[in-house]
């Protein structure tokens, strides 16, 4: 069984590999072809390895897809696989389903912002690699952040949610460095 998984799950171009995937998943299989019940405590363990694995955005969508694509060819119950992750107590950051969008942010995988937001913010971290780079950056965010009317708590998990770090928050109220706190407001 797990080589017909591994023979129909197609490869993606994340760090992490569909085989990685249905190997956390493996465990699962049984459970999710059947019609309810608890999932085993080893199907629980691989979701969450999977979790733990796939933290980069790349990741998260690689995972999405190789999963999609794996429910596609076999028989699975929906139900069961839109609600594992539940069962296992676990967060995952897009739905095990044969019809998710794993390439856009929001609409399919929960969470994850659409990767060009994501390059983005990749992009403000390098050139943010030294103090004027990283005030000017900072300045610029922090106004766009304004203009759009970003929450704070928003423009705050965006990095994260990206797995980019920053030298500086994504904040309207952050001071950046070389301003004034009265600059900001």
């Amino acid at each position: 069984m797990a080589l017909i998984l591994l023979l129909i799950a197609p490869s993606s171009e994340g760090a992490i590999t569909c085989g990685t995937v249905i190997s956390s998943i493996k465990p699962c299989l049984s459970y999710l072809q059947g019609s309810g019940g608890k999932p085993p405590q080893p199907c629980c363990d691989g979701c969450q390895s999977l979790v733990s694995a796939a933290t980069t955005v790349p990741d998260k969508q690689a995972a999405c897809t190789c999963l999609k694509n794996a429910s596609q060819k076999i028989n699975i119950n929906s139900q069961l696989a839109g609600s594992l992750p539940k069962s296992c107590g676990i967060s995952l950051s897009f739905p095990i389903s044969s019809t998710v969008d794993c390439t856009k942010g929001g609409s399919g995988v929960t969470g994850i912002p659409p990767f060009a937001c994501c390059a983005g913010v990749s992009t403000l971290s390098q050139i943010a690699n030294n103090t004027a780079d990283r005030s000017a950056v900072c300045r610029c965010v922090q106004s766009a952040i304004k203009d759009l009317r970003i929450t704070d708590a928003t423009a705050k998990a965006l990095p994260p949610r990206c797995g980019v770090a920053l030298p500086f928050t994504f904040s309207p109220y952050v001071k950046c460095p070389g301003t004034s706190l009265s600059s900001i407001y």
